[in-house]
């Protein structure tokens, strides 16, 4: 009775959990796929990479930097500027006393363009 439902309750923790990973690869399928508005001819890796880019070429390692505006319609990219900020080993902080530079996303013709203004 017992080993039936030791047997039962993994089998049921096993479902849950390979639920949880047939939709995290789902979404990560779909992030390789997805063109967000007013950009449908570039993939979202794509201008990720090249803000990576932008972010390295215009801010030093170890600056702290303040997240300011993104377009309408990209919902999300102040959390992706967050996370290529960590990767490139710059400080994100909430104040802009505490700030180095001002990083914001701004959309042209030719795609997504990352600006940071020197505060300091």
């Amino acid at each position: 009775m017992v080993r039936g439902l030791v047997v039962a309750l993994a089998s049921v923790t096993l479902a849950v959990a390979g639920l949880g990973a047939a939709r995290a690869t789902e979404a990560g399928t779909r992030l390789l796929v997805h063109h967000p508005a007013g950009d449908p001819g570039r993939p979202v890796v794509d201008q990720i990479t090249a803000l990576r880019r932008q972010l390295v070429a215009a801010v030093p390692p170890g600056a702290r930097i303040l997240v300011g505006d993104v377009p309408p319609g990209y919902l999300g990219w102040q959390q992706r500027i967050v996370e290529v900020a960590t990767l490139e080993h710059h400080r994100v902080v909430a104040d802009p006393a505490g700030a180095d530079y001002l990083v914001s996303i701004v959309e042209e013709p030719a795609g997504l363009r990352l600006v940071a203004k020197a505060i300091r």
